[in-house]
């Protein structure tokens, strides 16, 4: 029961949902710790089969111009101060995810408390249940012997009436 409950509590899902969305800010905000990386090659070869130096190149069927060469350029930065603004948003959203991972544990608490309240009341009402159906088969015992006890002259209506009574409020009890 347990086990269904958690699975299936609404609360209990928009919360993990929150929890997830937590986690990416939290690793959003450590990527700006990371340095930042460009990275561009550029080739001088242009088609043009105008110029004194073209060449044919058989596998495309073009004429081109080989050019001076190719560029690599690469840049690598990182942020070294920024008033703390990486640090505060790491800081916030650690901050953030910690108050949700405790609201999470609240409900599921929550709902485990609930859901052994709902079980030991069904199991309480059960065991009910089954008093009452006891105490229908003892009135109707009982009315059985004083029957037998008027038939047989040693009793009185009035035992048997009483325990039609009992009978019947033991049977309403059930319902």
């Amino acid at each position: 029961c347990i086990t269904l409950a958690l699975e299936n509590n609404p609360d209990l899902k928009y919360s993990t949902d929150q929890l997830m969305s937590a986690a990416e800010k939290i690793a959003k905000a450590r990527r700006r710790y990371l340095p930042t990386m460009n990275l561009s090659v550029s080739d001088n070869t242009s088609l043009d089969d105008s110029s004194d130096f073209s060449q044919y190149d058989p596998e495309t069927g073009q004429s081109f111009v080989p050019g001076e060469g190719f560029q690599v350029s690469a840049d690598v930065s990182y942020t070294i101060y920024d008033s703390n603004n990486r640090s505060a948003q790491l800081n916030s959203a650690l901050d953030s995810q910690g108050l949700i991972e405790l609201d999470s544990q609240q409900i599921t608490r929550d709902l485990i408390i609930d859901t052994i309240r709902t079980y030991l009341a069904v199991l309480e009402k059960k065991a009910e249940s089954t008093v009452r159906k006891e105490q229908v088969v003892q009135a109707e015992e009982a009315l059985k012997v004083a029957q037998m006890r008027l038939n047989e002259g040693s009793g009185i209506q009035y035992e048997v009436l009483l325990e039609e009574a009992y009978l019947a409020q033991s049977q309403a009890d059930l319902l």
